[in-house]
């Protein structure tokens, strides 16, 4: 079997990352590495964390998921 990919969620909101997480789980070969809330720390954990796709927020506080 594969490695799984590698997923980091970010949104602003909690519910919906939550959601987000849960539905993923249910998913064979996905693996949810982080869920961040806050635009700010999304770089420092792309640093230091193996991630192969990240789903984000487009319209966020602080830092758009454009930027």
């Amino acid at each position: 079997m594969s490695k799984p990919i590698r997923v980091l969620l970010v949104d602003d909101h909690q519910i919906i990352l939550d959601s987000l997480e849960l539905l993923f789980d249910l998913m064979e070969g996905i693996e949810v590495v982080n869920t961040i809330n806050d635009s700010r720390k999304v770089l420092e954990e792309l640093e230091k964390t193996d991630v192969d796709v990240l789903i984000t927020d487009l319209t966020m506080p602080y830092i758009s998921g454009i930027e």
